[in-house]
């Protein structure tokens, strides 16, 4: 099968009806699509084609909770306690993972390894970080505009 450019003439076509659709081609562009539109009939059908489809995905829609909903289910003893535990789990995991590798750094030999440096490269770029941010967010909480708002 030959490629003689069609798949990508189709695409830029198909982006040009689109942005047509849209609304987002300038007044002359957009009177250029119309006459192309009304002289090229393939070009009406992908159009067609392209208006049936973008009418079935408005169709679809989903529907948010409300704000009620939402805080319910935020404040829910299963999602709190769920939220806690999975916290507490990274964490503790963290920590262990941390104390197990500088430990086994420090037992097996006095000499720096490349195991080593990157151990010490993340502690120190976690504690680093660490500082920034509550540093950071020190700094901006009596500043914040939405420190009152609730979500």
């Amino acid at each position: 099968m030959a490629d003689d450019g069609t798949d990508s003439k189709l695409s830029e076509e198909q982006a040009l009806l689109m942005a047509f659709m849209d609304g987002e081609l300038s007044a002359a562009e957009m009177a250029e699509v119309n006459d192309r539109l009304m002289r090229d009939a393939s070009l009406r059908d992908e159009y067609e084609s392209l208006r049936s489809a973008c009418g079935k995905l408005e169709r679809v829609g989903m529907d948010m909770p409300d704000e009620e909903a939402l805080k319910k289910l935020w404040r829910s003893p299963f999602n709190v306690v769920a939220s806690g535990l999975a916290i507490w789990l990274i964490g503790v995991g963290l920590a262990v993972l941390a104390i197990y590798a500088v430990a086994g750094l420090l037992a097996s030999s006095h000499e720096v390894t490349v195991a080593g440096l990157a151990v010490g490269a993340v502690v120190v770029g976690f504690l680093i970080l660490l500082i920034v941010k509550v540093r950071e967010r020190v700094k901006s909480l009596p500043d914040d505009p939405y420190k009152d708002i609730e979500k």
